[in-house]
């Protein structure tokens, strides 16, 4: 090993040069065998309490003898350093030494561990929502929208600027004031978080369904809000199925009408309506005749067609006010709003002609059918909804038991009726 350095005093003069802290480490001896002034300064020591100290107990930091770079905490006597040493290795004389390049990068790290707070607070606030990121300068109302938010928004290319009042006039009118009390109460601490579905304006004009959450995560020393953040996310395909999935639950897949659970909460809204007002309301129950027989002998798929057929027929002759529902099999009500008892007598034998005369076309020919109904009315035969459809149920029988394809009306009328008849 050579014991002397060439030139100490050329090379001291040029590594005291330099902006970092430098110092030469002897491999074999794991000692430090010269230091430049930043070093000493940045470490708190003079050249003479370095030079020949172990570099492993200086920096707890054992040199493997390769090129290494790592971070060590270093104790100095005003307060803790977070230093980064790289070693570059060489050889002179056949001895092996090192490089040893020391900076302090106690500031980098802190402003990186408060860039992680950050982002640590925000994924808390977000609570792992995906998709588009914004962020709402409250103090200037200035709002940060990122690629994501841009492209649900169809964000035009040389629009630059975002407005809070920009992204409130975009929320659909329907929407906007539920949506605009959930982030005021939000602003003021009144609930935890900002949250909530509503319709949001593209730019090109159409709209999505969003689902938006956020929280403000900034706040001055009179707790009024200065910073949120949040994301959004495009919801309008799982609304597609919602409301896909509310039809099914609504309506009957074959034939498209109103189930009979949908169709009992629309059959009292109209019932109430005419209690309400004073006006008159029929219903029709329509049962297909010897349907089982067409199955037995077509087969279900023509059983179908033949309901589906029904169907078809007496909606295209209905008023749009009128309501025609799939009670259940080949069990039809139809509700029939300002209509007495001969009025829907006379549509339902209209009805009833129709379908007798016009038969469900097969490739191989016509599938003849017919059906048999019943009429009862508010407030003639009944007052409430249930009674009218007994007695609507009650006429039906009797249609069945008289020959089918045919119309009976009740022959019930209520107590109220009576007067008001005699009237």
């Amino acid at each position: 090993m050579c014991d002397v350095i060439p030139d100490t005093e050329f090379y001291t003069a040029l590594l005291n040069h330099s902006s970092d802290g430098l110092c030469l480490l002897d491999a074999s001896s794991g000692l430090i065998r010269m230091v430049n002034q930043p070093l000493c300064c940045l470490l708190e020591r003079s050249e003479e309490g370095l030079t020949g100290k172990s570099f492993e107990a200086l920096f707890s930091y054992r040199w493997s003898g390769l090129v290494n770079t790592r971070q060590v905490q270093y104790l100095a006597a005003a307060k803790p350093l977070s230093l980064e040493i790289s070693i570059n290795p060489f050889t002179w004389q056949s001895a092996s030494y090192g490089v040893v390049t020391v900076r302090d990068i106690t500031a980098q790290l802190h402003s990186r561990e408060a860039l992680v707070e950050t982002g640590l607070q925000r994924n808390f606030a977000l609570n792992d929502v995906l998709d588009g990121l914004w962020e709402v300068n409250l103090r200037t109302n200035e709002v940060y929208i990122s690629s994501e938010f841009k492209r649900i928004m169809g964000f035009p290319a040389e629009k630059t600027h975002f407005g809070l009042g920009e992204w409130q006039q975009q929320i659909h009118l329907d929407d906007c004031v539920r949506v605009m009390e959930i982030m005021n109460a939000h602003l003021q601490g009144n609930i935890s978080r900002f949250d909530a579905e509503y319709r949001l304006k593209t730019f090109p004009g159409d709209y999505v369904w969003v689902r938006d959450q956020g929280r403000v995560y900034e706040r001055d020393e009179h707790n009024q809000p200065l910073l949120m953040v949040g994301m959004v996310q495009d919801i309008s395909a799982a609304k597609a199925q919602e409301v896909q999935l509310r039809r099914q639950a609504s309506y009957d897949y074959l034939t498209d009408l109103l189930n009979r659970r949908a169709g009992y909460m629309h059959f009292r809204k109209q019932l109430s309506y005419a209690q309400r007002y004073g006006r008159q309301f029929s219903i029709s129950l329509i049962d297909l005749d010897h349907f089982k027989t067409i199955n037995d002998s077509y087969g279900h798929q023509i059983g179908d067609k033949v309901l589906k057929h029904l169907v078809a027929r007496i909606s295209s002759q209905l008023r749009q006010s009128d309501t025609l529902m799939r009670w259940g099999g080949e069990e039809f009500l139809l509700l029939l709003p300002n209509t007495d008892a001969a009025g829907a007598l006379q549509l339902v034998e209209q009805l009833r002609v129709s379908v007798n005369d016009n038969p469900m076309q097969v490739a191989d020919g016509g599938v003849h059918y017919t059906f048999s109904a019943g009429v009862a009315s508010f407030p003639q035969h009944a007052e409430q909804m249930d009674a009218l459809i007994k007695l609507a149920d009650d006429a039906l029988y009797v249609a069945k038991s008289a020959g089918r394809n045919q119309v009976s009306v009740s022959d019930e009328v209520t107590e109220i009726a009576q007067g008001e008849l005699s009237v």
